[in-house]
């Protein structure tokens, strides 16, 4: 696939190699997980342990049916298993300040819990729209600093040495940080690298509109299916991005966006 980079040395002078640019390429990944480590507090604010409730009356308990692990946690139809070639019907609505593509019925999310988005369609396009929503959740939790960064993390990241990294880093109550804006930042297209069935590499382009710099930066991902549903492999360092680069146009990606 050309993905327009530019080799080292070219164009020196141009706006895409100065501070600037690449602060802004960056943003659509260090917003995404490095904001969230640094700006949300270190652990639970014990709304949860302040609110004690009577456990139900239980049924007598069943045996226990078998799950299927390449079921959808929430019974979501797999779908269609070839890759997508053109871009997928969805409705676009924002989260933040970031446009996210939604199909609840088809592709997923199936549900969405106090912002965390979950039960994807076990399929490339399924892997797709699971990247983009976790994305941009992350980036608005960042944001928003959830009480229980944890449990955020723990649902949409896959377990591993990257999620082990950022789990012990997270910052203590005292420590504080500004937040980056996400604004300016929208998908533009896609591309699915590499589909297996418990495992994608889905490669996102972004429109990148900042003051100083626009153009197109592109991220690939890993997902893993796990726990019956996509979640973002990070790098043993907790980067979210498999590789984070610019290119000059859309060449190779199918056009997809909601702004």
């Amino acid at each position: 696939m050309n993905n327009g980079t530019h080799a080292p040395g070219d164009d020196d002078g141009s706006p895409w190699t100065q501070p600037r640019f690449l602060a802004a390429a960056m943003l659509v990944g260090l917003i995404v997980i490095l904001g969230l480590i640094l700006t949300v507090t270190g652990g639970s604010n014990g709304d949860a342990n302040s609110r004690p409730q009577e456990a139900p009356a239980r049924p007598p308990a069943a045996t226990p049916v078998a799950e299927d692990p390449d079921e959808s946690v929430c019974g979501l139809a797999p779908g269609e298993q070839s890759l997508p070639t053109k871009a997928p019907d969805a409705k676009w609505r924002l989260v933040g300040t970031f446009a996210v593509p939604r199909q609840p019925e088809v592709h997923g999310p199936g549900t969405v819990r106090s912002g965390v988005p979950a039960c994807f369609a076990h399929s490339p396009t399924g892997a797709l729209f699971a990247t983009v929503n976790i994305y941009a959740a992350l980036s608005d939790f960042s944001r928003k600093r959830p009480s229980d960064p944890r449990s955020v993390i723990r649902q949409m990241i896959a377990t591993g040495p990257g999620r082990d990294a950022i789990l012990a880093n997270l910052p203590s109550n005292s420590d504080s940080a500004d937040t980056a804006s996400a604004s300016g930042v929208q998908i533009a297209g896609f591309s699915i690298v590499r589909y297996e069935t418990r495992s994608a590499v889905v490669d996102v382009a972004f429109r990148v509109d900042r003051p100083g710099a626009t153009g197109y930066v592109h991220g690939a991902s890993t997902m893993r299916w796990e726990r019956r549903d996509w979640k973002l492999v990070l790098a043993q360092d907790g980067r979210p991005f498999d590789s984070l680069e610019q290119i000059a146009t859309l060449d190779g990606y199918v056009p997809w966006s909601g702004v």
